[in-house]
């Protein structure tokens, strides 16, 4: 390949790797598409049509240093399985546990960068299991899911406020005995769209009890 030149990229966020960035300058063509972009003007003085690769480049990593922030001992949850923390407004980072707490249903929990750990809620309105994290709306409130448990028995949508005060948005499976077709059981976490709606799925219900996409306004209005 003809290239005009590499140089390596670093940002204080990216810790696991640099990125070497090489601007292709030939004119046969590529063995793969790489992806085409123009270099803004305040970046190279002027602006450049054609095909830019990115890739990795192994290094040695500085020395990192490895701290347990908390150890969850069943009254403070347990069995944080399958969540990612969301940081909140306040900097401070927000995850679930599928079990544990004050019910042994699972809790919502808040952890300060600096260790300052506090179990928010042990009591999800009736929902339980939360086994997804949570996510977080412009007005700073959060939204999650229990598999189980909800005025249903199905899982439910619940809201959180950033101090775990906890309100029951929307139930599935309003018809127990039925084959739910609002869904049952989420477990996927929920997606907050541009336009303030949340987007979910079911593991089982619908038509075919083989689950089903869901769309939930912020007030509990489903679709």
């Amino acid at each position: 390949l003809n290239l005009l030149g590499c140089t390596t990229l670093s940002h204080p966020k990216i810790l696991a790797a640099k990125l070497a960035l090489c601007i292709y300058f030939g004119k046969e063509p590529l063995p793969w598409r790489p992806g085409r972009a123009l270099m803004q003007k305040r970046n190279l003085g002027k602006s450049l049509g054609m095909p830019l690769i990115l890739c990795t480049a192994a290094m040695a990593l500085p020395a990192q240093t490895f701290t347990t922030l908390e150890t969850f001992n069943g009254t403070n949850g347990s069995g944080p399985a399958y969540i990612s923390l969301m940081q909140g407004f306040n900097g401070n980072l927000y995850g679930t546990t599928l079990a544990g707490g004050a019910e042994g249903d699972g809790t919502v929990f808040t952890i300060s960068r600096t260790d300052a750990f506090t179990s928010l809620t042990g009591d999800l309105n009736g929902g339980q299991q939360p086994l997804s994290g949570l996510v977080l709306s412009p007005a700073g409130e959060f939204y999650g899911t229990t598999y189980f448990g909800g005025p249903h028995g199905a899982g439910e949508v619940f809201k959180m406020s950033a101090n775990g005060a906890v309100t029951a948005l929307y139930g599935f499976c309003p018809s127990p005995g039925t084959n739910c077709q609002d869904g049952e059981n989420p477990v996927g976490g929920l997606v907050l769209a541009t336009n303030g709606d949340l987007y979910g799925t079911t593991t089982f219900g619908g038509a075919n009890n083989n689950g089903v996409v869901f769309k939930l306004t912020p007030s509990g209005v489903y679709t």
